[in-house]
């Protein structure tokens, strides 16, 4: 069995899989909620919402409507979400690009954010598609395009299966927290689980899930103003998209097709990661031609709400030096 094969449960079930770790530490909940209230918040004052910028509606042959954002000048940066997510996950982060001196363009997927759900449903085929239809329409040229676990997934199978227009549009690709493969026995399991109906019932957004969503999804020593942000960001997507994205996920697998990756590549991850472990970085590296792998030290699955200034440092020296990474 190949090492791609043994991949643990998915990323993409960051918020449901917090539920169920709520669960579990519901009696400590309280003192564990107090201590976190005290850490510190890195993003203390900072606005949550993405750059305001230009706004714009990209629509695919499927009839979906993709929303897109633009702000700042310079290189552009594109970047994607992960499931349940929206642009606003990157906002810290692109703000620091954009005082970097690049364009930032943020992608919401089909279903999530303001973008509408196409005939075609989800699966990170078409969420590929939308993208190179997306850089066709604006006409994106030498795009560094970043992606975060789902994102991170299309941003990758935009580059094999749309050979073409990644070749033409896409200069450098990095991305954060994922996995080549969801096809191992556990993420097939989990998928399916939570893609039924009855999952409705507990995936709740709200405070009972702060022990499970801190414990699963951030880093080191979280802060509580940045989970309840991620709890809330996360409940705002509907049940029926989050049930048939998370669904569709079944089918994500490019693990034999990574060679075929020919730009710079930037692979990060965090130390603390439980939902896509540092290992399935180390995997990636392994197949994707000349990848630089980087790991932030006890950092976790939502790297761009607590480690953000650390994340834009990597992405803004990716970005700016073809090929290169700050060490």
């Amino acid at each position: 069995m190949s090492s791609e094969r043994r991949a643990g449960f998915p990323a993409a079930v960051t918020v449901v899989g917090a539920g169920a770790a709520a669960a579990l530490a519901y009696w400590g909940q309280g003192v564990i909620a107090k201590r976190w209230a005290r850490n510190p918040n890195p993003l203390a004052g900072e606005s949550m919402q993405f750059p305001t910028g230009l706004a714009s509606t990209v629509t695919t042959d499927d009839g979906a409507r993709i929303s897109v954002r633009r702000a700042g000048s310079g290189p552009t940066v594109v970047l994607l979400h992960g499931l349940t997510g929206n642009r606003d996950d990157w906002a810290a982060v692109g703000r620091r690009l954009i005082h970097a001196g690049f364009e930032v363009v943020a992608i919401e997927h089909r279903g999530h954010g303001h973008s509408t759900v196409g005939r075609e449903g989800y699966g990170v085929p078409r969420l590929a598609a939308d993208v190179v239809q997306v850089l066709s329409a604006l006409n994106l040229r030498s795009v560094t395009l970043a992606g975060h676990s789902m994102g991170a997934m299309t941003a990758m199978a935009a580059m094999v299966e749309h050979p073409q227009v990644a070749g033409e549009r896409i200069e450098r690709l990095a991305v954060v927290c994922t996995t080549g493969s969801l096809s191992d026995v556990r993420s097939q399991v989990g998928l399916r689980a939570l893609s039924l109906k009855l999952t409705d019932w507990f995936a709740v957004f709200d405070k009972r899930m702060r022990v499970g969503a801190g414990l699963t999804a951030m880093s080191r020593n979280p802060n509580l103003e940045l989970i309840d942000h991620l709890i809330e960001s996360t409940g705002r997507i509907s049940h029926e998209t989050r049930r048939q994205a998370t669904a569709a996920l079944a089918d994500y697998d490019v693990s034999n097709a990574l060679e075929r990756i020919g730009v710079p590549t930037l692979i990060v991850a965090g130390s603390r990661d439980r939902l896509t472990p540092p290992r399935f970085s180390e995997q990636l590296a392994e197949r994707i031609p000349g990848a630089e792998l980087r790991v932030v030290d006890g950092g976790g699955h939502m790297l761009m709400l607590d480690r953000a200034d650390e994340l834009a440092r990597l992405l803004v020296d990716f970005a700016r030096v073809p090929g290169t990474v700050s060490r």
